[in-house]
């Protein structure tokens, strides 16, 4: 590794944990550093139809499409200090065919890259691909142990069709010698699978993948998705949404057209920061705009702030009026 890039990747190191600590513990309305996790919308187009989704629920005139290669090199230059690359948001991300190529961009900038999928759609180039770009972490979609408990909410998918994915994976894993991608088992936690719990941990063990549960999100409207049992509700709030928002702080989400928006959550047009394939993003990360979001939520999460187009189905399902919002992933204090 030569000099410049050592010092490069120590640099953005120092930001990770400057900006993580004003996140935690100052909560400033101008960050003294830069964003260090990306979250890069690989394509919003998925293949299931989750009843919480925003791709589920997105209206027509809402841009829809997949990330192009030459895209994803321009909006990772954009961000130089990222130590942590999310490619996945509200799409399925092996729909998209530069996949491959992407990940391995990123890898060359010293970045880390995490990626979700449902895996109920993998070809076999797909598969070497994927083994090939030594994508660092690839969070599989798994929620339930039995067809019944997943398919409640991954409505259209069949976890057979998951696991022979991840037995594919593996098997290439041992074929080429290459095991740096860690395989996850995510399960969504909600009413109708919780009593699964210890019989997915068992399969995740069985096939040698982490284990990672989370707390479903519901909106107010849709509570019947909340787990009965409150060991499942750790660290969550009664919607099971983390207690604060950390995005604003140190994260920044870009959809497939490289517009920027203030996280993860479903946004329009109308909300965009700025077009990071037409103008850098640094001149905005403190602007007047982003320090009053920031202050706004210093305290309990209002994503309402950050929503300027309210006139969707997804503002509609989970924001509603006048009351406290489900913010985005808490990923970046990992």
């Amino acid at each position: 590794m030569s000099l410049g890039r050592r010092i490069r990747l120590w640099r953005n190191q120092v930001n990770k944990a400057l900006v993580q600590f004003q996140n935690n513990y100052l909560r400033n309305r101008r960050v003294f550093g830069h964003p260090f996790q990306l979250t890069l919308e690989s394509g919003n187009l998925c293949n299931l139809k989750c009843p919480l989704c925003a791709t589920t629920h997105r209206e027509d005139w809402i841009p829809k499409g997949l990330l192009k290669y030459e895209d994803a090199r321009t909006i990772i230059d954009r961000f130089p200090y990222v130590v942590h690359l999310i490619l996945s948001n509200w799409g399925e991300p092996f729909l998209n065919r530069d996949l491959g190529k992407i990940i391995g961009y990123a890898k060359s900038r010293g970045i880390r890259v995490r990626m979700e999928s449902n895996l109920t759609r993998l070809t076999d180039e797909q598969c070497r691909e994927l083994v090939d770009s030594k994508l660092d972490t690839l969070a599989v979609a798994a929620d339930g142990a039995t067809q019944q408990g997943y398919e409640k909410y991954r409505v259209g998918g069949k976890l057979d069709d998951v696991l022979r994915n991840v037995r594919r994976i593996r098997a290439m894993q041992r074929e080429t010698g290459n095991f740096h991608t860690e395989l996850e088992w995510k399960m969504v936690i909600h009413r109708d699978n919780e009593h699964e719990v210890d019989a997915a941990r068992k399969l995740a063990q069985e096939f040698g993948m982490k284990f990672h549960a989370v707390t479903i999100w519901a909106p107010e409207s849709q509570q019947q998705w909340l787990p009965r049992s409150r060991e499942h509700m750790a660290h969550r709030n009664e919607a099971g949404a983390p207690a604060r928002c950390h995005n604003l702080w140190q994260s920044v989400s870009v959809n497939f057209n490289g517009d920027v928006f203030p996280c993860c959550s479903e946004f329009t047009p109308d909300d965009k920061l700025v077009n990071v394939l037409e103008q850098p993003f640094a001149p905005v990360w403190n602007s007047a705009e982003y320090q009053e979001r920031r202050r706004l939520n210093r305290g309990p999460v209002d994503c309402s702030h950050c929503h300027k187009n309210k006139q969707t189905r997804w503002h509609a399902l989970w924001l509603g009026e006048n009351r406290p919002a489900t913010p985005a992933t808490d990923t970046a204090n990992e």
